[in-house]
């Protein structure tokens, strides 16, 4: 360690009577300012703005594979990244959470009553409300009676088309809980429409 007054403290690696160190380990400015290195190249460094690193940057793992890697040792549940404010509060069932359950399926899940909103081009596309319903090309339901669980709304073109690729049937089918959800049952479009029961067509 090395010690100059009104200057950087410097932690580093010395030979015997050198005043150079021949691996820097961290520096302290006097501006407060915090920078840690590894193999004489710096990694981390704090500033009046916040911190930056350089390269990858590993929780829970030592061999980070992308530039934030977020690593739970067992095969527990793992929130990644939580989101919160001052109005959402900052406990485990609060704001925007990210992460992977215990078994393995991916959350992206919203604690508060409100929506969750997905875009491009700086313009809303997609909107899931705080009571399930998705709205395509709207962010609220326009329409009378009660709100659907989705709803399609455009000023121009074609709103929904289902195209099937190979030459086999497309098809449309409606069904509840009286028609069953059998594959011929309810009201189906094929090349036809088709109304049928559990009976028949």
């Amino acid at each position: 360690m090395r010690l100059i007054t009104g200057a950087a403290i410097r932690f580093g690696k010395y030979d015997d009577g050198s005043l150079s160190a021949s691996e820097i380990i961290a520096r302290f400015l006097p501006d407060g300012a915090c920078e840690l290195y590894y193999d004489n190249s710096k990694k981390l460094e704090t500033t009046t703005s916040g911190t930056t690193v350089t390269g990858s940057l590993g929780v829970g793992t030592t061999s980070p594979a992308s530039p934030l890697h977020l690593h739970e040792s067992s095969s527990g549940s793992i929130e990644g990244l939580k989101v919160t404010n001052s109005t959402t509060g900052t406990g485990l069932t609060d704001g925007l959470s990210i992460g992977l359950q215990s078994d393995e399926d991916v959350f992206i899940h919203n604690y508060e009553n409100t929506s969750m909103l997905f875009g491009t081009n700086d313009t809303t596309r997609l909107t899931i409300d705080n009571d399930g319903s998705v709205l395509i090309g709207a962010t609220s339901y326009g329409g009378g009676g009660s709100d659907p669980i989705l709803y399609v709304s455009s000023t121009s073109g074609r709103q929904v088309k289902i195209h099937n690729t190979n030459s086999a049937t497309t098809s449309l089918q409606l069904t509840n809980g009286a028609t069953g959800q059998g594959e011929d049952q309810g009201m189906q479009q094929k090349t036809r429409w088709r109304f049928t029961t559990s009976i028949g067509e």
